[in-house]
C-alpha cells in the first residue's frame, strides 16, 4: 500500500500546554513509527463553548502507509 498523507490537529489547555503537545508528537512518532514530515507554528486559542484555559494548537502530518481506520 502506498503511503498516504495523515493530517492531525492536535490542543491541549491543560498544566504546561506546550510540553503535552511535544509529548503527543512523540507518541504519535513512535506508534506510526516515522517522524512527522510537516509541522505547524503554534496557535493560541480561546476556549470555545466552556470556561477553561486558552488552548496551544498545531497541526502535524505524517507520511504513512497505516490506514486512517486503524
Amino acid at each position: 500500500m502506498a503511503d498516504k498523507i495523515l493530517t492531525l490537529v492536535l490542543g491541549s489547555n491543560i498544566q504546561d500546554r506546550a510540553v503535552y503537545l511535544e509529548k503527543a508528537l512523540q507518541q504519535l512518532d513512535n506508534q506510526l513509527n516515522t517522524p512527522y514530515f510537516r509541522l505547524s507554528g503554534i496557535l493560541q486559542t480561546q476556549a470555545v463553548g466552556f470556561t477553561g484555559p486558552e488552548f496551544l494548537n498545531l497541526i502535524a502530518q505524517y507520511r504513512t502507509s497505516i490506514p486512517p481506520e486503524s
